[in-house]
């Protein structure tokens, strides 16, 4: 990238974008609790304090906006094996807090500073962060360029880039990025793909494909978590439907119900409203269907068990047959990661195309079975469940689909010889 093109870009996102979302930031506050919340945690912009820490540790500062703190878990986990060190963790959106606040080995978690200059050199002066490590895509220019300015070394980790994202499509977005990227000094790539497109950004920095760091995290979560509840198995298969949307239901449960006398089915709506839940309790009436509700039992031993809290679909996974992955029947599928570190076949609807292990993992089958299946209807998804009933039980299947999400592990240890680098 020229001088002039770099020059442009910080003039307009610090003199022009910076000060116009801030001040758009103020105007929201009183309507949206979460700007709120955010303005609140900066001290509103004004003078800001913060706490102390062990001065005698080795601080690593992590950014991650609140679904990207998955992707730095597994790394923090492998760092805090040094007792020396001290993880920091900053995030942009209050959404991040729950999720930091249950990751025992983060030491400090806290809002990001304000995206200016004299913000960060007071963040950097009271905390000497030794490296920075960003996590996935929450990249922000001002962080970057005050850590390159106090000569601290930033990396991003299980970074992607898509040809298919508004980031490529748009000549000044990619020119926008391609600067705003300069300033890492090392990229850590998920595939050779998002090489080669982050180097078509004219990245000059060390760039290496390590893989998805996620992999570490899902298969230690579904090591490490225990069912809220006795699963009574009997002779039909278990279905689990993760994290589904109203339209996602319209199409799994006629399904479904096509199928009762071969699979039980857990439901674990992605937003359990008092709203929702109702209207799941309105079809298991409606079609006479023998159904619980998780916080209304300690034993599944019915036809249709309804989630109806968050925090518990991971260590559910384990105890199912079957997969069905909300969010691809309304807009955009969630991670199906879980279902397949559980050893699952996963199946979704036709809008998945967000999501990399769901395009990949297609590609991969055991006896003709793909691990990974899209549906445009119930009726071909419910010939899908009649059709493979017996087969998805096999237990060589599901050794198979494990091992090959075990062989994408790893970014986490080669990151943390690359901090340790640093320290």
């Amino acid at each position: 990238m020229d001088t002039m093109t770099a020059l442009i870009h910080n003039f307009l996102y610090f003199y022009v974008l910076v000060p116009l979302l801030s001040i758009l930031a103020f105007i929201l506050s009183p309507f949206i609790p979460k700007v709120r919340q955010g303005l609140k945690a900066r001290n509103w912009g004004l003078g800001r304090s913060y706490p102390e820490i062990d001065k005698n540790k080795k601080v690593v500062w992590f950014h991650c906006s609140s679904g990207e703190i998955e992707y730095a878990k597994s790394v923090i986990r492998e760092l805090k094996k040094n007792e020396n060190v001290f993880v920091l963790v900053t995030w942009h959106s209050p959404s991040a807090i729950k999720l930091a606040k249950s990751t025992p080995d983060i030491d400090l978690a806290i809002a990001s500073p304000w995206e200016m200059h004299s913000s960060y050199k007071k963040f950097i002066n009271h905390f000497k962060p030794t490296v920075l490590l960003v996590s996935r895509t929450d990249v922000w220019p001002g962080m970057l360029k005050a850590t390159k300015k106090h000569g601290i070394p930033s990396i991003l980790f299980s970074a992607t880039f898509v040809k298919t994202s508004a980031r490529y499509r748009s000549g000044w977005m990619r020119s926008f990025y391609s600067w705003a990227h300069n300033y890492f000094n090392e990229i850590y790539c998920v595939s050779e793909d998002d090489k080669q497109n982050f180097l078509d950004l004219n990245f000059k920095g060390k760039i290496e494909v390590t893989g998805d760091a996620r992999y570490e995290q899902v298969l230690w979560r579904l090591e490490n978590s225990k069912p809220p509840l006795n699963i009574v198995q009997n002779e039909k298969n278990i279905l689990i439907a993760g994290s589904t949307w109203e339209e996602d239901e319209n199409v799994l449960l006629d399904a479904w119900l096509k199928n009762r006398d071969k699979y039980r089915l857990i439901i674990a709506p992605h937003e359990p409203s008092a709203r929702h839940i109702d209207a799941l309790l309105n079809f298991a009436e409606k079609n006479q269907c023998k159904y619980q509700l998780l916080s209304q039992t300690h034993e599944f031993d019915s036809d249709l068990l309804i989630i109806d809290r968050v925090g518990v679909l991971a260590s559910l996974y384990s105890e199912a047959d079957i997969a069905f992955i909300g969010g691809a029947f309304k807009g955009s599928i969630h991670s199906v990661m879980e279902g397949l570190g559980a050893g699952l076949v996963c199946l979704f609807g036709p809008h998945h195309k967000n999501n990399r292990e769901a395009i990949e993992f297609q590609e991969y089958n055991y006896n003709g079975l793909n691990f990974c299946n899209a549906f445009e209807d119930a009726a071909s998804l419910s010939g899908f469940l009649q059709i493979n009933s017996k087969n998805i039980t096999n237990q060589e299947l599901k050794q198979v689909i494990l091992e090959k999400v075990k062989s994408k592990m790893g970014t986490a240890a080669i990151l943390k010889t690359t901090v340790e680098n640093y320290l």
